[in-house]
């Protein structure tokens, strides 16, 4: 919201793009060739556009290569087109891409079984490691530990707060837009033990406000007998399409919620307190 200026590129016009001083068309998966894993997994995956992009949509590369040229990196952007950039990244295998993608990598490239056993892990040590010892050198605890919240239970937030639980007729916050997917899931859910809702007088189903410092969010009651009395989950992604104001991103939004504050961040991954935030749950009879 503080940013001077931000651009915004995807097939669907979300939260993100509401916020945008500019928004670009992104070519879907189906328009544009794809090689996927590699980087993570020890396979790689891919494919061939099915279409040609309609109107004036691109693949994403085409506008992170434009901007890097006009920006004087011309010499880091050799690869005029997306194929060009697939063919660089597998000629390691001995083949181009559409090679790959016909299918030579499986006649020439075979996965090798338990490498570990010749080459060790991928470790200084070689070794499975449980003490880490990159960690180690960089300072942090080799072993994994817990350190208590510096945000800890107080009376005015007596309960927990845990972020991001994942609703599975969702992508992360792509398809509210959907009807089919919003039939099944019509409204944001958070989770509370239904004796710790009975003490704050909510019942299933109620609409209820999440609180923590930085602010509240509206959710829909659901019990759940396996929650801790003292936890809070709510689900994350969530924005209403069918509402056009700029509120309507916020309204329902957990992440709005969670403090990014460095000092209570994860010393080693920098991560934030998606489990420990300090919060308050109560009854909304009016929908704000």
């Amino acid at each position: 919201m503080n940013l001077d200026l931000h651009v915004s590129m995807d097939i669907f016009a979300n939260p993100a793009c509401r916020l945008s001083d500019y928004v670009l068309p992104a070519a879907c998966g189906f328009e544009k060739p794809i090689i996927h894993g590699g980087d993570y997994y020890p396979y790689l995956h891919g494919g061939e556009a099915a279409i040609d992009p309609l109107f004036e949509r691109k693949p994403e590369y085409y506008f992170w290569r434009e901007l890097g040229i006009r920006l004087g990196q011309e010499e880091y952007w050799p690869w005029q087109t997306l194929e060009d950039a697939y063919d660089w990244r597998i000629e390691p295998l001995g083949m181009t891409f559409k090679q790959f993608i016909a299918g030579k990598a499986h006649d020439t490239h075979p996965l090798p079984e338990k490498k570990y056993e010749a080459n060790g892990f991928g470790t200084p040590t070689g070794k499975y490691e449980i003490y880490s010892t990159i960690l180690e050198k960089l300072g942090c605890d080799p072993l994994p530990s817990f350190i208590e919240s510096s945000q800890l239970q107080s009376d005015e937030y007596p309960l927990t707060l845990v972020s991001g639980t994942r609703n599975r007729n969702f992508y992360h916050s792509q398809g509210r837009q959907m009807e089919y997917l919003r039939k099944r899931s019509p409204e944001p859910v958070a989770q509370l033990n239904p004796k710790t809702a009975k003490n704050m007088g909510i019942t299933k189903g109620d609409w209820m406000w999440i609180e923590t410092k930085l602010g509240r969010a509206r959710f829909k009651c659901q019990y759940s007998n396996e929650m801790d009395t003292r936890i809070v989950t709510g689900e994350h992604g969530w924005w209403f399409p069918e509402d056009d104001s700029i509120e309507s991103l916020f309204v329902s939004n957990i992440n709005a919620l969670v403090d990014d504050n460095p000092d209570i961040c994860d010393p080693a991954s920098g991560n934030y307190v998606f489990r420990g935030q300090p919060c308050k749950v109560y009854k909304t009879e009016i929908l704000q």
